[in-house]
């Protein structure tokens, strides 16, 4: 997929304050601004590609299929929110991994914008959403998948918790990893440098019937 990019614009990660300074004062920066889109003078939508829901977007090193998103009071034997009122946000997806090699699925885990600078592939735009943790699924048999090996794809399920009212739709950030040794160890190969790569926005069902 080609990205439109423009010269301008060194990526998010790079342009970052993240890069400059750490800890508490770089994560209630990006807080604030956003990786996506508040720190740049370049529209987002003229950076990234939008990609449509059941549409297939490559960012390295998967090739991703986002289907849907639902919100619910608990997965029946599985998991169920650990604060009361709160719910549960599951995304449905398709992912293969288009590396040689086995990746941590921990890629796929969503970050907030404020920790955004982190070597992760999804960001949820909507600070009101955004996860504490989150934990990926096997959606055919409910099994925590922490490993996808190489040329498989998976239907996965990305489940984490949430509170207030259910929304309509979810913005999610797909940011795309380089693969490259550390400087300290470089023979050692990590997915790493988040770039921005597309943006993808799910309609929300709302599976509840407890409220918020």
């Amino acid at each position: 997929m080609a990205h439109r990019r423009s010269e301008a614009v060194a990526g998010w990660f790079r342009g970052s304050p993240a890069t400059r300074i750490g800890g508490p004062v770089a994560a209630a920066l990006l807080g604030v601004s956003g990786l996506f889109g508040g720190l740049d003078h370049v529209p987002l939508a003229e950076r990234v590609d939008v990609v449509n829901p059941g549409s297939e977007v490559t960012v390295q090193p998967f090739a991703l299929t986002w289907k849907r998103a639902v919100a619910v009071d608990e997965i029946a034997g599985v998991l169920r929110p650990l604060t009361a009122g709160h719910h549960l946000m599951v995304v449905l997806l398709d992912a293969r991994n288009l590396s040689g090699r086995s990746v941590r699925s921990l890629l796929l885990l969503p970050l907030s914008r404020a920790e955004s600078f982190r070597d992760r592939n999804v960001v949820v735009l909507d600070d009101r959403l955004a996860p504490r943790t989150a934990t990926l699924y096997d959606a055919d048999t409910d099994t925590v998948v922490n490993v996808l090996s190489p040329g498989l794809t998976y239907r996965l399920a990305i489940v984490w918790e949430f509170g207030g009212a259910v929304p309509d739709r979810l913005p999610l950030g797909l940011a795309e990893l380089t693969l490259r040794g550390g400087s300290v160890s470089p023979d050692v190969l990590e997915w790493e440098d988040p770039d921005e790569a597309a943006t993808v926005t799910l309609p929300v069902v709302d599976g509840t019937t407890e409220p918020a």
